[in-house]
Formats: structure tokens, C-alpha cells, sequence
């Protein structure tokens, strides 16, 4: 994974991952102007964030933190000291489904 060797590499002191939402008035011309794109339900997310922390051993601490409004999960920590909770955290998540978290209508978006 090309970004976990990245921040693994680097120095840096704080990172953040963000669940994009889109307001419906952008959303057509988003798609529009990024035909790939595909978006990821929830599910499929917190899998990636799994993947991404599981292979995060940085050199120096790093403040993590997802816990915007719009993520479906609000994930906060150090790593490399928070890794294995955080990563406790996502596995519940992803057992238990839906109910583990914050519903879509309060995510900000």
C-alpha cells in the first residue's frame, strides 16, 4: 500500500482520513468531472481504514484522527501506541454493521 509506505517514511505529526458527502446540488457535476470515481458504502471503508492503519508503523507518533461529522465512524488515537485499539475498534464495527454507526442523517452531509 503506496500511502502507508509514504506516511511510514515521513515525519509528520498528524493524520486524518475524511468519508466524502456529497450535497446533491454538487453531486452531478462531481460525477461529471470524475467519471471513475466510484463511491464506497460504508462497509467498504471501514475495510480500507482497516487496511491503512494494519500497515501504519511510523518512525515518529502521529495524532490520528476520524472523527469529522460526516464519518460513519469516529476514530480518534497515536499511533503507533493507539494502533491495535483502533484497529479493535474498526473490527466491531465491521461485525456488528450498521448499528455501530453514526447513522447517515447526522453525518454533516
Amino acid at each position: 500500500m503506496d500511502t502507508a509506505t509514504l506516511i511510514n517514511q515521513s515525519k509528520m505529526t498528524y493524520l486524518s482520513t475524511l468519508q466524502l458527502g456529497l450535497e446533491p446540488s454538487i453531486k452531478k457535476h462531481f460525477t461529471k468531472a470524475f467519471e471513475d470515481f466510484t463511491p464506497l458504502e460504508d462497509q467498504a471503508i471501514l475495510k480500507e481504514q482497516h487496511r491503512l492503519i494494519s500497515a501504519l508503523n511510523p518512525q515518529t507518533p502521529i495524532i490520528f484522527r476520524s472523527n469529522h461529522a460526516s464519518n460513519a465512524l469516529p476514530l480518534k488515537g497515536t499511533l503507533p501506541k493507539d494502533k491495535d485499539r483502533l484497529l479493535v475498534e474498526l473490527d466491531h464495527a465491521l461485525s456488528v454493521g450498521q448499528s455501530a454507526l453514526v447513522p447517515k442523517a447526522f453525518r454533516g452531509f
